[in-house]
């Protein structure tokens, strides 16, 4: 799994948002073969329902038909707490049957929510943008293998951070100790 995004975690853009459990971006085939979702000019980013990517090299080899964004159901709340507890980098296993989604909205809504509410689920690879996701209603799900926790940008950054508190502490320490002006 590449990204998540976890609809009613901040903030909520509708009453809809509460049908659908997260969003996972996920990769596989030739994708986990090669690697190439780990080249450093390779990048991917959940965008509230989409998942985006990008690379900067000529010859990068990414097959876009081994990506999908998945809006997932869950169809008990254990399923949903596994659900909930993916993360990314996680390798998941996730069985369950492609649906459309089709509501009308009950009582007063906000001004920005239609009435009627339709979601068609991607039956298709190749497809891209609005349209192009699956929705699954989960009947089970499991986290195969946890992911790292920090990626090795984000642990080179955290050390760098780290790195340079200490040079400036050492420094405070001594100019405390010997005086402005020696350091």
């Amino acid at each position: 799994m590449l990204h998540d995004f976890i609809y009613d975690r901040w903030f909520s853009l509708s009453r809809t948002d509460k049908t659908f459990t997260k969003d996972l971006c996920v990769i596989w085939g030739r994708n986990l073969e090669t690697k190439s979702y780990q080249d450093p000019t390779f990048e991917v980013r959940q965008d509230f329902r989409f998942c985006l990517y990008n690379w900067m090299k000529r010859n990068f080899v990414f097959n876009g038909d081994e990506l999908s964004n998945n809006h997932l159901i869950a169809s008990t709340p254990y399923i949903e707490k596994v659900i909930r507890s993916m993360r990314t980098g996680d390798q998941i296993m996730i069985s369950g049957k492609l649906v459309n989604v089709e509501a009308k909205a009950i009582g007063k809504r906000e001004k920005y929510e239609s009435a009627d509410i339709s979601w068609q689920t991607s039956v298709v690879r190749g497809d891209s943008m609005g349209g192009a996701c699956e929705i699954i209603y989960v009947t089970d799900a499991k986290i195969i293998k946890r992911g790292p926790r920090l990626s090795p940008m984000m642990t080179f950054s955290l050390s760098g951070l780290a790195v340079t508190f200490l040079v400036y502490f050492a420094g405070y320490l001594l100019r405390k100790r010997y005086g402005q002006n020696r350091f």
